[in-house]
């Protein structure tokens, strides 16, 4: 019978196992499809337009102002795009333009 310190151990490094397992399936792929969903897209040219003009408050897309979505993951993904992302990542929501 395994002490319960022991067993807690085991427990945990199975945890990180599946986690670390999860994060390479799912990393590894990201970046060798283009953009699948229109809202990829979307965020992505308006991400890119709030780097390119350097307004944070207005969001825009192609120009217009864009409101239906809040500004947090557009701010994030321009943060991110300041980052230094590789160029293949890029607009795949994890880096963008």
């Amino acid at each position: 019978m395994l002490q319960p310190m022991l067993r807690h151990k085991v427990a945990t490094g199975a945890m990180l196992a599946i986690i670390a397992m999860a994060c390479v399936l799912y990393l590894g792929s990201l970046g060798e499809r283009p953009l699948q969903d229109y809202d990829e897209a979307l965020y992505a040219i308006a991400t890119h337009e709030m780097v390119t003009t350097g307004d944070l408050a207005t969001i825009t897309f192609r120009g217009q102002p864009y409101f239906e979505k809040p500004p947090l993951y557009f701010w994030l993904a321009k943060m991110n795009s300041r980052s230094g992302c590789r160029r293949r990542l890029r607009g795949s929501g994890w880096c963008s333009s």
